[in-house]
């Protein structure tokens, strides 16, 4: 009886000598749906044939305008290979393929986690931030930056007076090329701050009358790159802009210029550099982008800073070494712009830190030797100088210091030592809460949840920041009142516990 039905002999364990009795006939097998000439090496049963294309078969116009969350893959992972690999990898490999023989032809979202922030490597970071007052907000602003790591801060509206010193407002590491000019603690202020290992110094020929301070820093090859943080108050006009522009004039020179701030002009569209009609400064915003054409620059930030406007920007004049712009949460009701660049300053060798251990010192020699120079020092006194006697006691002190305390190299800070691992983390989670708002209405519940985020986070570090201050064990706190531990006035009591 003839069925015409055929299969090949592996697709049924057909024996060998029942197949050499069928002969020379032309079929296709209805288990594989092939041709019996084909080879088993094609069989579709051993190889995948599956189009993983034939979605797109079934997509109309509206679904082809949408992103794929999900793709049907199924991941390779060897189980021996011949490059060695760290125990992270191996370990993330071995996690992967256990999950990927678990799911079986489950769809695999993979969706990689956004910081914010790209690694900062070895590019040069600039930091723009509008403080709105930054002297009450030292504990934010060391935060951010521990979070940013910028190598240079180009900070406007500090609102500082000359007697505020930089150790009450900067983070430790930022204060010893600090270039600033304030105002007052009503208003207004700029300042420029880079890391203790660059080499700064100011920009001769660029004090002007307008909000901007300049800082200039030493690159390879004898070049320069000039920093420049400018503020311009609110209906302030075109003054502000063309001092500033004239200040660059006066600077000349071919150096790699970097200037940045809050310059108060929403109604610029930087895609096509045009004005809005109806904007209202007009003569402040056409005097931006004169200021922008007449000295060959490129603002490079587009993102808005307030809002739904661009008021912070950053002017190079040389884009090509912009590697990434970023927008993340500010300290005030500006968000804060990074940017990225591809350019390698001069680092200074600056000489290790040397600490004391007075705990360990030999007070009976220093006793000893002080007594014996005190009888010196008082036949001597009298024919000296006022100048010439404290000399003699400076080098006696300085003398026993390196006699008799003990020291030790220790290298600076990373972190602030109350910023804990859970405020990592509520840092992290307000980065992540910032980015859900982008493009969103300031009504909606991504900015409400952010908002409310943001005061927690900020009320946790000012909390953590006093704690640490309140509980250090540090024998300066037995000389404060017990109200003083709470005041503003705790600044005068922080240079014990950071003496840079």
């Amino acid at each position: 009886m003839e069925c015409d039905v055929w299969y090949h002999k592996s697709c049924i364990s057909m024996c060998t000598k029942d197949f050499d009795n069928i002969g020379d006939v032309t079929w296709i097998c209805a288990h594989c749906n092939t041709p019996n000439y084909s080879d088993s090496l094609y069989h579709s049963y051993e190889l995948d044939m599956h189009n993983h294309y034939d979605i797109l078969a079934r997509l109309n116009d509206t679904s082809m305008n949408s992103s794929f969350t999900s793709v049907n893959t199924d991941v390779f992972n060897p189980n021996l290979i011949s490059t060695p690999q760290s125990i992270n990898n191996a370990s993330r490999r071995r996690q992967s393929s256990r999950s990927s023989h678990a799911t079986g032809n489950m769809s695999v979202s993979s969706k990689p986690h956004q910081s914010g922030l790209q690694n900062k490597n070895n590019n040069f970071r600039v930091m723009v931030v509008n403080t709105n007052g930054c002297k009450d907000k030292s504990a934010i602003l060391e935060t951010a930056v521990n979070y940013i790591n910028p190598d240079a801060i180009l900070a406007t509206e500090s609102k500082l007076s000359s007697e505020v010193k930089a150790a009450e407002f900067l983070p430790e590491g930022y204060r010893k090329n600090l270039l600033r000019k304030d105002r007052n603690s009503k208003g207004g202020g700029v300042f420029v701050a880079t890391k203790d290992h660059f080499i700064v110094t100011p920009v001769t020929n660029s004090d002007t009358n307008c909000e901007s301070v300049w800082a200039n820093v030493s690159l390879p090859q004898g070049r320069n790159l000039k920093l420049c943080s400018f503020y311009q108050p609110p209906k302030t006009g075109a003054d502000p802009v063309n001092t500033l522009s004239q200040s660059v004039s006066d600077i000349g020179g071919n150096d790699l210029t970097l200037v940045a701030g809050d310059f108060n002009c929403p109604g610029i569209n930087w895609e096509n550099n045009s004005i809005a009609a109806g904007s209202p400064e007009m003569a402040g915003h056409e005097a931006v982008i004169e200021f922008q054409n007449d000295h060959q620059l490129t603002q490079v930030q587009h993102e808005p800073t307030r809002a739904k406007n661009c008021l912070d920007l950053f002017f190079t004049s040389n884009p090509s070494l912009v590697k990434s712009t970023n927008v993340v949460p500010g300290i005030s009701d500006h968000d804060i712009i990074v940017i990225d660049t591809d350019i390698r300053p001069t680092i200074a060798k600056s000489a290790p830190h040397t600490a004391y251990n007075y705990k360990r010192a030999d007070w009976f020699g220093i006793k000893a030797e002080t007594n014996e120079f005190a009888k010196t020092f008082a036949e001597l006194a009298p024919t000296r100088s006022v100048e010439a006697n404290w000399d003699a006691f400076k080098e006696h002190m300085r003398h026993m210091q390196e006699k008799y305390v003990p020291s030790s190299r220790i290298s600076p800070r990373k972190n602030p030592p109350y910023f804990t691992r859970r405020l990592r983390r509520m840092t992290r989670k307000k980065q992540d809460l910032f980015n859900k708002t982008r493009g969103k209405s300031r009504s909606s519940q991504a900015w409400i949840q952010y908002r409310q985020f943001q005061k927690q986070t900020e009320k946790a570090i000012k909390t953590a920041q006093w704690e640490y201050i309140r509980d250090k064990p540090c024998q300066f706190n037995k000389w404060l009142p017990p109200n003083h531990l709470r005041s503003t006035s705790y600044v005068f009591y922080w240079e014990p516990l950071y003496p840079n």
